[in-house]
């Protein structure tokens, strides 16, 4: 999934170099949000956290007095949706700004739409069922998986790999075109695959989906 210019929020107001520190306190109350862009006739010159200005403790300061880095913190508007979480996370934002090759601002994403936009993108709707497989970290092989799903004639619609705490194994939930998982089961049984959820009523798939929505929820840090 590539970044589309719909997810880009015009609501997400951006500052100027020559706003005060208490300004954009104000506005980030206002918008739930710990971050806001800063720009300079249109150009991105960075971005200014909520700790920023509380570390500075003078709200009447004005953003140009704040050393703000150009170099991070920002996207491009043709950045899968995949690396755009990866950044969010990393560098913990609540905001991410795009912009264009001459760094001219172009509109920011709030993480919490994204996160909106990616489950909505990501089959959590479709009807299916779900297998969670748990193997170790050198037996992880999604292409080998999907290839004993499509031999039995299905398709693996989302998958999610989740990390086992003090070990070296994996989860590996997996939602399938197919309620029917049935002859899927066996083979994953066949090639010694330890099963460890399945999932095929509706109930079920809501509740096993939502934990994993609210466990990226999590890792996003909102």
């Amino acid at each position: 999934m590539k970044l589309s210019a719909d997810l880009m929020s015009d609501m997400i107001p951006a500052l100027k170099i020559t706003d005060t520190g208490g300004k954009a306190l104000a506005l980030m109350e206002v918008f739930k949000v710990s971050h806001l862009p800063v720009v300079d006739n249109d150009k991105f010159v960075g971005l200014i956290s909520e700790s920023d200005i509380l570390d500075k403790n003078d709200p009447e300061e004005s953003i140009s007095s704040y050393q703000l880095n150009d170099e991070v913190g920002f996207i491009e508007d043709d950045v899968p949706i995949f690396d755009i979480i990866s950044i969010a996370s990393a560098q913990n934002l609540s905001v991410i700004p795009v912009v264009d090759e001459e760094k001219q601002y172009l509109g920011s994403i709030p993480v919490s739409e994204l996160v909106v936009r990616f489950a909505e993108n990501s089959s959590f709707e479709n009807h299916g069922g779900i297998i969670v497989l748990r193997m170790g970290i050198k037996d992880y092989s999604l292409a080998h998986v999907a290839q004993m799903v499509e031999a039995n004639e299905a398709k693996i619609l989302l998958s999610y790999l989740t990390t086992i705490p003090d070990s070296m194994e994996v989860e590996l939930t997996i939602k399938v075109n197919t309620q029917d998982i049935t002859s899927i089961t066996q083979t994953f049984n066949r090639y010694s695959y330890n099963i460890v959820g399945v999932y095929n009523a509706n109930n079920e798939m809501d509740e096993l989906m939502d934990e994993r929505y609210n466990l990226l929820m999590k890792y996003l840090n909102l």
